[in-house]
């Protein structure tokens, strides 16, 4: 693999990282984060996680792989949102060596 695509590489998974970080905090809980998003609806505002969410899939949308994924079953953004929330709900709302897993799904 050539340089220049592993240093790309290498900073896409850092800034994934550190906005899963934002989206989730290590050591909050599902409940927290289920709270927030709920407090967002009903106040209408943007949050900082809500932010940090839809620049977590500008990423992913922007990754050759998921872009093939997204065309074979025809997904949109609102179909990737949609796999974060049933993966929390599935019980994939939890940080796996330094990756929280919902998130990680999509990417």
């Amino acid at each position: 693999m050539p340089l220049l695509t592993v240093v790309r590489s290498f900073r896409k998974s850092s800034k994934l990282a550190k906005l899963q970080r934002k989206i989730h905090p290590p050591g909050g809980s599902t409940r927290d984060l289920a709270a927030s998003l709920h407090d967002q609806v009903v106040s209408g505002k943007s949050s900082i996680r809500e932010q940090a969410l839809s620049e977590y899939l500008d990423l992913c949308e922007s990754d050759p792989g998921v872009q093939e994924v997204m065309r074979m079953y025809e997904l949109s953004r609102d179909d990737l949102k949609g796999i974060y929330v049933q993966a929390l709900a599935g019980g994939l709302g939890q940080w796996v060596k330094g990756h929280f897993a919902a998130l990680s799904t999509i990417a």
